[in-house]
């Protein structure tokens, strides 16, 4: 810990949880711990691993269906935006 009181989570710990800059966390302060949970509201999104695509920063109950639309839509717009750029 800083002497601002700030604390930096280990690559790893981010990785593995899906954080990234600007990820919002739960603090419970309970028996003398501290806990950090990732938000319900924690964005998920889609990624490409080893050519897969894979829902990451999903909260249990996390509707896939509805991510993996929301991916196609955001492809579909990038693919509509380049083809209406001149050339």
């Amino acid at each position: 810990m800083d002497s601002a009181g700030r604390i930096v989570l280990p690559k790893t710990v981010r990785e593995l949880l899906h954080l990234r800059g600007g990820a919002r966390l739960t603090v419970n302060v309970s028996a003398n711990k501290i806990e950090l949970l990732p938000t319900p509201d924690a964005e998920v999104h889609v990624v490409r691993r080893g050519g897969r695509m894979v829902i990451v920063g999903a909260p249990k109950g996390v509707n896939a269906a509805a991510a993996i639309e929301g991916d196609r839509e955001d492809r579909d717009a990038q693919v509509t935006s380049r083809a209406r750029r001149p050339r």
